[in-house]
């Protein structure tokens, strides 16, 4: 344990040196320093001050690509070749002449082992008689269906999304993931020109179903075994035919060695608790999908992105899963699931507070404009206000609006004790938890977070939180920042939120979320228990939400639902040691690594980038 934390600091020491010699650079390419200034401020301490730093220094361009170059210089150097048991299936539509050429000869280099189905346009007929003068066992796809496409030898089949090139060792990397037991395997992607230079990687989460509704985050290279794969793909809609793959999925064989969890609901997103080492594997739908934390495809630089799939294989997907009640909405900006449960759970809002009227009013008020009156109740927790302007306020409401409750606690602060209280007076199928420095934005925000917590396979559910100048204060949690936890995008507007990870105005799956706005269902909290009170200020919440984690639930960040959060200005922003040292420990012990935060980032920095130095992924 020592030497792990030893470890740590050391490589967060070489971060920040490296990130004080990068500085001017830094700023000369950011224009100014007025956003690190007023990050600096807001830090409240040297450990945020100095993470604040790396950050800046990290997300200029310049400096990602210098990283990613060192990145496959370190990380790809000891790459091992493996035995190809898969068949391949790409499409060289949409390509010009250059990029014919260069994905012709990738081909080539990666896939000679293999028998290769292409789809290729009717101007272009000679892409196959090329591959087969170059060595490739290349066939026309159109002319090849099903069973036809794999050899009595092949464990399953790989696609490779339009415009997009192999990585010389993914075959081989796919095929070892389905020998061991997986369904479906994904890796990370980067982009690459004609030239063979490599940049914009995307490093993506273990598998994420909340991401899937919302994103095709797969189909750029996709491996399937026999069993799992439907018979049918299509190019032009990569994200449908993913979809129609997960939905048809049949029941898995046996699974890993890690003995089961108890559920607290049947759910089929059964998983065994993370074990250090173990295949980066998850269970959805009856499908082992396995990440992969290396790049196996680079598309095509400039290359067009076939269209999203109709709503109707999504909507599909989401009825087998949830039942015949479950949608998509079409919006302004793409599309929301809907699962079939809203309008059926009545919320209790819990806020604790003392004194503070000037954030605890503009919270309240922002409940009621936002939210309909008869979906949910108001429980303010107060603890022992000496103000008489806040008594008065507190009396006041409780007469005014008959689903407002005062619960009195004169006592030390202790956040998760006085959670406890509430939630032992709460009548509510859902209980929201709710900081009194929160302002509420988004109309309905209880009625949908309230929808996703009540699904059979959610935990806990949290919400995209805004400082009031319009940048991140919360989009998810990244568990194993400085042996604890970290907000993941601190600081940056979401606009500016980079490509290397997950975008933060994108709904997906996280280890864990802030309790400053926090939603669960009641049997959840039934089955996992209640706010541990040996945390007296921080780290209840997470230790709360990988309870839930660990107990095979899937935790939510809900972007949709939008709130403005003025951090910790009712408290002290000092952390108390004991709560550090309870929350590390827990860690240590149940979750080593973040599931959905990909391994290849650093953990120096909340906004995604690589690290300095990067780690040689031990799963290559």
């Amino acid at each position: 344990m020592v030497s792990a934390t030893l470890r740590r600091y050391v490589k967060q020491l070489r971060e920040l040196a490296h990130a004080i010699w990068h500085l001017p650079g830094a700023l000369r390419t950011r224009g100014g320093g007025r956003d690190l200034l007023r990050a600096l401020l807001r830090a409240g301490g040297l450990r945020r001050a100095c993470g604040v730093l790396i950050d800046y220094t990290s997300l200029s361009p310049g400096e990602q690509f210098r990283r990613y170059r060192r990145w496959i210089e370190v990380a790809e150097a000891g790459r091992e070749e493996y035995p190809v048991k898969v068949a391949l299936a790409v499409s060289l539509c949409g390509l010009d002449d250059d990029e014919r050429g260069f994905a012709v000869a990738n081909l080539t280099e990666t896939a000679r082992n293999t028998r290769v189905f292409v789809e290729d346009e009717p101007s272009f007929p000679g892409s196959i008689g090329d591959l087969r003068a170059r060595g490739v066992d290349a066939h026309p796809m159109a002319t090849s269906t099903g069973e036809d496409m794999l050899p009595p030898d092949a464990l399953g089949i790989v696609f490779l999304g339009r415009a997009c090139c192999l990585h010389p060792h993914s075959l081989g990397a796919i095929t070892r993931a389905l020998e061991a037991g997986a369904d479906i395997v994904y890796g990370d992607s980067d982009r690459i020109d004609i030239r063979g230079v490599r940049r914009l990687p995307s490093f993506k989460p273990d598998f994420s179903p909340d991401l899937l509704f919302h994103k095709d985050y797969l189909s750029d290279c996709v491996g399937m075994t026999r069993r799992t794969w439907n018979g049918q793909w299509s190019f032009h809609d990569p994200y449908g035919s993913v979809l129609r793959a997960v939905q048809g999925a049949s029941a898995p064989q046996p699974v890993p060695s890690a003995p089961p969890v108890a559920r607290p609901r049947s759910s089929p997103m059964d998983q065994p608790p993370p074990v250090a080492g173990a295949p980066r594997r998850r269970l959805f739908h009856g499908s082992w999908i396995e990440h992969l934390p290396v790049v196996l495809s680079h598309r095509l630089a400039g290359a067009e992105t076939p269209p999203s799939a109709p709503l109707e294989c999504l909507e599909n997907l989401l009825r087998s899963r949830y039942g015949p009640c479950a949608r998509v909405e079409t919006t302004s900006s793409g599309w929301r699931c809907r699962f079939g449960t809203e309008g059926r759970a009545h919320v209790t809002v819990v806020i604790p507070t003392r004194d503070r009227l000037d954030l605890l009013a503009p919270c309240v008020d922002s409940l009621y404009e936002t939210n309909a009156e008869s979906c949910f109740d108001v429980i303010v927790v107060d603890n022992g206000s000496r103000l008489p302007e806040t008594r008065d306020w507190l009396r006041r409401t409780e007469l005014e609006r008959k689903n407002f409750r005062l619960l009195p606690a004169d006592m030390e602060f202790n956040w998760s004790r006085l959670n406890n209280l509430a939630l032992a007076e709460a009548a509510g199928d859902v209980l929201v938890f709710l900081n009194n420095d929160t302002v509420s934005v988004t109309v309905g925000w209880l009625a949908r977070m309230a929808e996703y917590a009540t699904r059979d396979d959610v935990g806990v559910v949290g919400a995209l939180l805004l400082f009031e100048d319009g940048t991140i204060q919360h989009a998810g949690v990244v568990v194993g920042y400085g042996g604890r936890t970290g907000h993941v995008y601190s600081g940056v507007r979401l606009e500016e939120a980079g490509s290397i990870f997950v975008s933060p105005a994108v709904s997906r799956n996280v280890a864990t979320v802030t309790g400053a706005c926090l939603a669960v269902g009641r049997d959840v909290i039934d089955a996992i228990g209640v706010f541990n009170e040996a945390y007296r200020i921080i780290g209840s919440d997470t230790e709360f939400c990988l309870r839930a984690h660990l107990a095979g639930l899937s935790n939510v960040y809900l972007s949709e639902v939008v709130l403005l959060h003025h951090e910790s200005q009712s408290r002290s922003r000092s952390d108390p040691p004991s709560d550090n040292d309870l929350l590390e420990r827990f860690i240590a012990e149940h979750i080593p690594q973040d599931p959905f935060y990909n391994p290849n980032l650093t953990l120096s920095s909340l906004h995604p980038s690589l690290s300095a130095e990067p780690r040689v992924p031990a799963d290559r």
